[in-house]
């Protein structure tokens, strides 16, 4: 009976110890895994522990960022980190349903209940392609400082337009406005 309840303890013992949470420490991000350095406890620190990841999305967690480590069949020396959470940094008041890709700094591609938001915070946007880009929907709104790029485009133009000069003759008049170039970029469909 001692020896069942010894082998049952035993048992016990690598169940209890088969998932664990910590703090990461350190990661190094160069090789084939990732790698991440992992405080289990006061006394339990884990160096070179693997991160499994999801295939097509990448992150190196911050420092202080909760880990979740499996240890296979409760053998501390084959821990592998499955889960990654920052508390202070994670995007919060999400609404159910919604979903997002974001990082420490609070630029995000946020799935909202009512579109996509993509913010760049105090940083450049960079779309690129060897290809065309396409975008279909029934209006278009580019804004740069609050203003449309319609206005942009319509005040450049028309600015451009009004001081313009063929040889000696001066600029045209008379000069246009405002609804002359509206009224045509609504008579040729670009409006």
């Amino acid at each position: 009976m001692d020896e069942f309840r010894r082998a049952l303890e035993r048992v016990w013992h690598r169940a209890r110890h088969m998932i664990r949470v910590g703090r990461i420490t350190g990661s190094d991000d160069s090789g084939n895994a990732q790698i991440v350095q992992v405080k289990l406890s006061d006394i339990e620190q884990r160096d070179h522990t693997r991160m499994l990841t999801i295939h097509g999305l990448a992150s190196r967690p911050l420092v202080d960022s909760d880990v979740v480590v499996l240890f296979l069949g409760g053998d501390r020396s084959a821990g592998v980190g499955i889960a990654t959470s920052h508390q202070e940094k994670r995007l919060k008041n999400l609404a159910v349903g919604e979903v997002a890709l974001y990082d420490d700094l609070e630029r995000k591609i946020h799935i909202t209940r009512d579109g996509i938001v993509v913010r760049g915070v105090d940083h450049d946007i960079d779309i690129r392609t060897d290809a065309k880009v396409v975008i279909i929907a029934p209006t278009i709104e580019i804004k740069a400082d609050g203003e449309t790029l319609r206005k942009l485009v319509t005040d450049h133009f028309r600015s451009t337009y009004n001081t313009h000069v063929h040889g000696d003759s001066g600029p045209p008049s008379p000069q246009m406005d405002d609804d002359d170039l509206t009224d045509g970029l609504r008579a040729g469909g670009a409006a």
